[in-house]
């Protein structure tokens, strides 16, 4: 809504399942899946060199995403404007070398809330919070519809109760005082 003529790539590295997830959101230009750990490092290269030459206005690297390779990659493509953050397990704060806006994690505040600091580092005022919205193609919508009816299933509740182990994984959990 800020920039409306604003081109929006999204670079996914953890599989397939991301970029299905967002391939479909009509935010979104392009979809881009780069697994750097399985390409290794003179693919990884060339790969951030050949998107050094979209000259990309804005980089920003989601949080929770703590290790170092990440803020190289945003350094590498070259972005004029690159915000990121700064995590309390990382005993260095390398990553102010390498982005413009350097936020800082808040450990007590979940993940979305944690991203959304971002919005205030590009100067954005969020009038209220902002719903999620997931784009699905019409035949996963249809493909939904009929196992829910097949099944019987009028109400269907979902629960994703946790999430990894990993450092700022379990930022990424619902709180128990939630469940209540």
């Amino acid at each position: 809504r800020n920039y409306p003529k604003a081109k929006i790539d999204v670079l996914v590295q953890q599989g397939q399942i991301t970029e299905d997830i967002l391939k479909h959101n009509p935010d979104t230009n392009k979809v881009i899946l780069f697994n750097f750990l399985k390409q290794g490092t003179p693919r990884s290269l060339l790969f951030c060199y050949n998107l050094r030459k979209e000259k990309y206005d804005l980089s920003i690297t989601l949080y929770p995403q703590a290790r170092y390779h990440y803020t190289g990659i945003s350094f590498l493509i070259g972005a004029k404007k690159r915000i990121g953050f700064h995590y309390q397990s990382q005993p260095l704060n390398l990553n102010s070398l390498f982005y413009h806006n350097v936020l800082y994690e808040d450990l007590n505040k979940h993940v979305v809330e944690n991203n959304l600091k971002i919005l205030e580092a590009l100067n954005i005022l969020q009038k209220r919070k902002p719903k999620l919205h997931l784009h699905l193609k019409k035949i996963n919508e249809n493909f939904a519809t009929k196992f829910l009816k097949k099944n019987k299933i009028k109400k269907p509740v979902v629960i994703h109760a946790g999430s990894g182990t990993m450092k700022n994984f379990t930022s990424k959990r619902w709180p128990l005082s939630r469940f209540a």
